[in-house]
This record gives structure tokens, sequence and C-alpha cells, in this order.
């Protein structure tokens, strides 16, 4: 009985709202832009959403007004450990969005643990709009994005420019014919004899490093190539170029990725991936070390697909 006169008490309500012109979607999600007068305490709750030192910015989950790719100016108006969140203007006067900047897209000099060593409360900040996620704008100062990784041989050797410093590695952009891609160089990946304090030491903004590419990274919001200036992992290792469709390898079992995939090391610059559900067999009852007979799949810049 209970339930019932509940549920009869929501369409009592429901009609109400409607007959009165409202809509409770709207009511409880409101757009994306940000009015200045936001603050009023008329507005509904939900959508007074980040919490600063001056006032509520709402969140909305409905951002047509916002263009993808095109910079924006704004100003900083929460500091997370690894991000920043700001109230980004819009062309529109009296409007604006939520964007959010993590640190490791921050166009910077020096290495940075956290994002609140690069902005404080207040500080304005110039990013570009790269993409929507909950009822946010992701923004990025970074150019990893204008570098096209396309065409990027693996086990070829690099010459590029560094032009950021991370905290355990470097950024540089690298020279591909007429075209630069973006490289990261780990510390561990520099070949180092001796042991160094900050990448510094070694390396300075605008000097030149030469490195080998040694694979196709997908990061949050982009793709780089790792490099790596040890020479001796790229011994005796085939090209991926080297491998059609096909093809019969002996593939040695190194690891697998969670439940699906598992890892054979066929003698190429990168471990061939085997589906493993697709081919009926039981991660678990390999071994590291187990050789099997084993087929190439299918090869694409990034990795080579194995099949039985």
């Amino acid at each position: 009985f209970m339930v019932q006169a509940r549920s009869r008490c929501r369409s009592t309500i429901a009609v109400a709202c409607l007959a009165f012109g409202f809509s409770l979607e709207l009511a409880c999600f409101t757009s994306p832009l940000i009015k200045k007068d936001s603050s009023d305490s008329s507005l509904p709750e939900r959508e007074l959403g980040v919490t600063t030192a001056n006032k509520k910015v709402s969140i909305g989950s409905h951002l047509r007004a916002v263009e993808l790719g095109k910079e924006y100016t704004g100003k900083v108006v929460k500091v997370n450990k690894l991000s920043i969140d700001a109230e980004f203007e819009l062309e529109s006067e009296g409007t604006s969005f939520l964007g959010n900047l993590h640190f490791a897209d921050m166009g910077r000099n020096t290495a940075i643990d956290t994002a609140g060593q690069q902005y404080a409360l207040g500080d304005q900040v110039t990013a570009k709009a790269f993409k929507y996620q909950r009822g946010r704008v992701i923004m990025s100062q970074s150019n990893a994005r204008d570098f096209p990784w396309e065409g990027v041989e693996l086990g070829k050797e690099y010459t590029g420019t560094v032009i950021k410093l991370n905290p355990l590695s470097i950024d540089a952009k690298f020279q591909n014919g007429d075209t630069a891609f973006l490289g990261n160089l780990h510390i561990a990946d520099m070949g180092l004899e001796n042991k160094i304090d900050t990448l510094g030491d070694m390396y300075g903004l605008g000097e030149k490093v030469i490195a080998t590419a040694r694979k196709i990274e997908k990061l949050r919001n982009f793709r780089r190539v790792r490099m790596s200036k040890n020479n001796a992992e790229f011994e005796n290792k085939k090209s991926l170029k080297d491998f059609s469709v096909g093809d019969v390898v002996t593939g040695r079992f190194i690891n697998s990725g969670g439940r699906k995939f598992a890892f054979f090391d066929v003698g190429a610059l990168v471990d061939g991936a085997l589906d493993t559900e697709r081919y009926d067999i039981d991660i678990n009852s390999l071994a590291p070390g187990t050789s099997l007979p084993l087929k190439v799949d299918k090869v694409t810049a990034m990795q080579i697909l194995l099949g039985i």
C-alpha cells in the first residue's frame, strides 16, 4: 500500500509540474553555461557544482557552445593535486564554461609534481578545448596532439629537440621527414652510466637529443612515441615491417594482459598479442617461457596480433 501511495504521489507531482510548464529534467539539470549571476541563491542547489574561494561554478552536461580545438582564456577556480579547474570565457557575453587541465597537459619549462606548483586560485590560464568528459571540458596546453605519430618506424633512430621537462622524463619534438612527432624519453631509457639528481643535469630546453623509437604509447588523451637510448634492447630484433600476415612464428610466453590477451616474444621490437578468448586458451595454463607455434594474424604500426 505504501509503495503504491508513493508511486501515485510521484505521478501527481510530475503531472503538476507539466501543467505549469516545467520539466523535471530541466529542473534538475541546467545549461553548461555559467551565468555571471550563478551565485544567486535562487538557483537549484544541483547547479552549484564546484565550490571555490569566492563563488560556486556550475558543471553542465551539454557543452554545445564550446568549440573543440579552439583556445580559450580563463581563471583558475579550483586546484586539485594533479589538475586544475578553471572558468573559461566564451565569446558570448556573460557566459563561461568549466574546464579541467591535467598537469600532464600543461605547457611548462620545468618539471613539476603537482598542479599547485604551476597554478594558484585566480591565476589566468589559456588552453585549448580537447574533449567533453563528465559535464566539463578537458583542456590542454600541450602541442602533443599536433604531432602525428603515424609513419614512425619502430627501431629507427631519430633526432629531436627537447621541448618539455617532466619529473622522470623529457618530451622532444623528433623530425620524421617533412613532419614531426612527439617522443618521450624516460630516465630509465637514457642509458646513463652515472646517477644524476635531476634531468636538468642531462638535458635542457632546446637541446638536441638522438634516440630510437621503441613503441607507441596510448595516453589519456593522445598517443606518443616511447624513445630509448639503450641500443642493446634493439639487437637481434626484427622490425614490424619484416612480418607479414600468415607468417608462422615461434612465440615465447612473457605475460598476460588481464584475462583476454597473452603476450609472446616473437623476435620483434614489440611483443606479439594473442587473443586467448578467441582461440579458447586458458591463460592460467601458460607458464613464463612456454613456447608455442603461432601465426601472424595482423600487423599494425604499433603491434603484432597473433593466432593459432
